[in-house]
């Protein structure tokens, strides 16, 4: 209700994985399936989190999401082992199934990335235990997607589809290998187009079709210039919808928050969009049909054909892998494969 509401202050001093931890020991009655609570955001994007513990010692960490938003918003997490990080074993025994009744044992804030320093507040309200479903029936198993049997190892010295970048070093990775192999140390990332190495090797890179919100009104034109996207924030939250160009007849698509720097994207074929809220991207239609396709990615961008989105996917605290799906979200695959090392600045190869 916000009228009697906790204040959580951070203060994320180092560029390690920092985190603060609000231990708590409060009972939870029933068997509950997920925890809510209110969250005054401060939109600096760190991940939220829950510990619970089981009766049988099991404590686990139960993710609400990354507070992106500013203001009163409602945040839920699923209690359900299927899922993937942040979901994750804490300590005690490890049997893979949440034994009821639990215990509440506090808050978890960690930082978005490892090099993210700085402090904030935010409020937290009305925590509540509920029975809901894991929207996608969960997980399956708490590893990452990896990629399809049928992927090959990389032929020596070839380059993929794929280009990105892992510390100082450009590598290349492609939907049809199980494994990256490096190109080179970089003289330029893959953050622009062309990238390079310090030996002379030139790689262009395509972004697909990035168009910026900022302003109040933003108008976001297809490739091909049959459709327009109409991104207008006059009312004070987002309303998108579609057009013909510079018609005055609209169809409404979405209305709420949206992440301004992922913008809008076209498909190639200018026959659909993305856009992304929170954490989730969306792929919409010109018709004001859209649906969630990703629950979790950074930087979705369609392939040259529009068959595929390329996006980063966390794989673990402060790292992020290089994942491909269908233009649907479906068949994601992990191309990269090396939980170790975070990726930056993903990009197809023209």
């Amino acid at each position: 209700s916000g009228s009697a509401s906790g204040k959580l202050s951070y203060n994320f001093p180092t560029s390690n994985n920092d985190y603060v931890v609000f231990l708590q020991n409060n009972p939870v009655p029933g068997e509950p399936t997920a925890l809510q609570v209110w969250v005054y955001g401060d939109g600096a994007g760190h991940y939220l989190n829950a510990w619970i513990q089981d009766r049988e010692g099991q404590t686990w960490q139960v993710p609400f999401g990354r507070i992106t938003h500013t203001g009163w918003k409602q945040m839920t997490g699923y209690l359900d082992p299927t899922q993937e990080w942040p979901w994750q074993h804490i300590s005690g025994p490890k049997n893979d199934t949440i034994e009821y009744p639990v215990t509440f044992r506090g808050f978890v804030l960690d930082d978005l990335n490892n090099a993210y320093t700085g402090s904030g507040d935010i409020y937290l309200d009305d925590l509540t235990a509920a029975n809901l479903t894991l929207p996608g029936g969960g997980g399956g198993g708490s590893a990452p997607a990896t990629a399809t049997s049928s992927a090959s190892a990389p032929p020596p010295d070839s380059v993929g589809r794929i280009l990105y970048t892992a510390g100082n070093v450009i590598l290349t990775t492609d939907p049809a290998w199980s494994a990256p192999q490096e190109l080179g140390t970089a003289a330029s990332d893959t953050c622009n187009s062309p990238a390079t190495t310090i030996t002379g090797a030139s790689y262009n890179l395509y972004f697909g079709n990035y168009c910026a919100i900022g302003s109040a009104v933003n108008v976001c034109a297809s490739p091909n210039g049959s459709w327009e996207v109409v991104a207008d924030r006059t009312s004070g939250e987002y309303v998108i919808t579609t057009r013909l160009p510079g018609a005055e007849n609209y169809t409404f698509v979405y209305q709420g928050p949206i992440d301004v720097n992922e913008g809008i994207r076209w498909s190639p074929g200018s026959d659909s969009f993305l856009f992304v809220v929170g954490d989730a991207v969306y792929r919409a239609f010109p018709d004001g049909n859209y649906n969630q396709i990703v629950p979790q990615a950074y930087g979705p961008i369609f392939s040259q054909d529009g068959g595929m989105i390329l996006y980063l996917k966390p794989v673990g605290p402060g790292v992020r892998d290089v994942f491909v799906s269908n233009s649907d979200g479906s068949g994601a695959r992990n191309v990269t494969n090396t939980a170790a090392i975070d990726k930056r600045c993903p990009a197809w190869r023209r």
